[in-house]
């Protein structure tokens, strides 16, 4: 039989060096994250930093988590601080994945 484990829903925020972290717990048999990555705005090198990222988290994840990076919740800014704070707050706000 399965033993069930917490589950932790994982808001990631990453502003330039800056990470921010929320979450919220439920119960489920598998533990899974879900993050979300916000960047300041579209660069020539936001893509190679978001691979980056993904790779370290899934590099110092134990071997019973799962790391999701689901498309939805993968956010650019507009390089102003309004548009920073107004994906910040979609994210943060989204019930979804608390």
């Amino acid at each position: 039989m399965m033993s069930h484990r917490e589950n932790k829903s994982i808001i990631w925020l990453f502003f330039a060096h800056l990470v921010i972290v929320a979450g919220a717990n439920f119960t489920v048999s598998v533990q899974a994250e879900n993050i979300a990555i916000l960047t300041d705005g579209p660069s020539e090198h936001t893509a190679l930093i978001s691979r980056l990222l993904k790779a370290e988290l899934k590099e110092i994840a134990s071997n019973d988590e799962l790391m999701l990076f689901p498309e939805c919740l993968q956010k650019e800014g507009q390089w102003t601080e309004a548009s920073i704070n107004n994906e910040l707050s979609k994210l943060l706000n989204n019930k979804q994945y608390e």
